[in-house]
């Protein structure tokens, strides 16, 4: 069980969520998780998630959903 845990909504911005990730490396508490959800399923995002995880800075988790129109607080529940 991590101290907290990050809900990181995105839709189509990962230059955007790398940002987010650069700076969450950099924290010096690192016992925390970041739940990506994602209103859609990009390529892009999928990659840059990937790469992340591979890096093992911190825990991530990925939920995302087909891109049906704006469903963004369907996702968050998820």
């Amino acid at each position: 069980m991590h101290k907290a845990s990050l809900i990181i909504s995105v839709y189509d911005k990962a230059k955007e969520l790398e940002l987010i990730f650069h700076a969450l490396s950099v924290q010096s508490e690192k016992d925390f998780e970041v739940i990506i959800a994602e209103d859609g399923m990009n390529d892009e995002m999928q990659k840059l998630i990937e790469e992340w995880k591979d890096k093992r800075l911190f825990n991530i988790v990925h939920v995302k959903q087909e891109d049906k129109g704006f469903r963004k607080n369907r996702i968050l529940n998820e």
